[in-house]
């Protein structure tokens, strides 16, 4: 549900769980669902969860659309005029709270290349694609002082789930940002 308030898309009365997905590291536990009901599909081939992941695909595809950045996120937004102020909190644009939006990033893109990799959904690549690109749009960006400040408090796996990511795709971008 969050993904869906997050693009200002209607909830259908679905609630978030409770804990941390319904916080400011809402939505990683969809990347981690990803991950696990992908790698499952690749060892049962079980039909019916297939479906099940690519109309989860589907409706994440749709966020992504109505959003028009790419951007993706499932996390608690306390402001709705700006669902990335999570990301701009951590590079001392705004204040406010924030906790860590992009190890939630790192488990959401990761969740997408491994429902790529282990089932061949084509859209979960290109939301994939899309997600690097505003990635990429928003590090390359930062200078020496923001990378710093925003490795001292998140270095985690961004990086590597962006090389996957220019593994498959061998756009530039995703690998500079996989750099950054």
């Amino acid at each position: 549900s969050r993904f869906r308030e997050t693009a200002g898309l209607d909830a259908k009365d679905a609630s978030p769980y409770g804990g941390w997905e319904d916080s400011l590291l809402g939505g990683h536990c969809v990347g981690h669902y990803l991950t696990a009901v992908a790698q499952a599909i690749k060892v049962t081939q079980d039909k019916e969860l297939k479906e099940k992941l690519d109309t989860l695909i589907e409706e994440l595809g749709k966020c992504q659309d109505k959003l028009g950045t790419g951007f993706l996120f499932g996390a608690k937004i306390e402001d709705k005029t700006n669902v990335e102020k999570q990301f701009d909190i951590l590079e001392g644009k705004a204040s406010g709270d924030t906790w860590v939006p992009w190890y939630n990033m790192h488990k959401v893109l990761s969740g997408f290349m491994d429902t790529y990799k282990y089932t061949g959904n084509e859209k979960a690549l290109i939301i994939a694609k899309r997600l690097g690109d505003w990635i990429y749009n928003r590090v390359s960006k930062w200078d020496s002082d923001v990378q710093a400040k925003v490795l001292e408090i998140e270095y985690g796996g961004m990086n590597d789930c962006l090389y996957e990511l220019y593994f498959y795709t061998r756009d530039e971008k995703h690998l500079a940002a996989a750099h950054q």
